[in-house]
């Protein structure tokens, strides 16, 4: 289900794993590009969108600036990212809380539906 503006269609979710040797920052303005090569604008803040690839999270990184902020400042609000988080990494933990609980705290699995797609 959407968040933040709610009045809008369902969207597909998904959570990778990437291994990246450059700086965040470029990994960053490489994704921004993908959003607008599948025909992204940006018109309205958490709007419909064609394709929205978010960064969510670093063990190594932080990152507070007006173009990168790591962690995501909502992914732990989220259960349509942390449940499919949940499945690449089962003991993920953040400021002292495991993943599972957190999902069980926002009653996540009720709102959130597992697709499975072949490529």
């Amino acid at each position: 289900k959407p968040w933040g503006l709610t009045e809008q269609a369902v969207f597909l979710n998904a959570v990778i794993e990437v291994s990246w040797t450059g700086e965040p920052e470029e990994l960053m303005e490489f994704l921004l590009q993908v959003e607008k090569s599948f025909g992204r604008i940006r018109i309205r803040h958490w709007g419909p969108r064609t394709l929205d690839l978010d960064m969510i999270y670093n063990s190594e990184i932080e990152s507070n600036t007006d173009f990168l902020k790591l962690p995501h400042p909502f992914f732990w609000e989220r259960p349509f990212v942390l449940i499919p988080l949940e499945e690449i990494y089962p003991d993920f933990v953040f400021n002292g809380e495991g993943i599972h609980q957190r999902i069980l705290e926002l009653d996540g699995y009720k709102d959130v539906e597992k697709t499975d797609i072949a490529w």
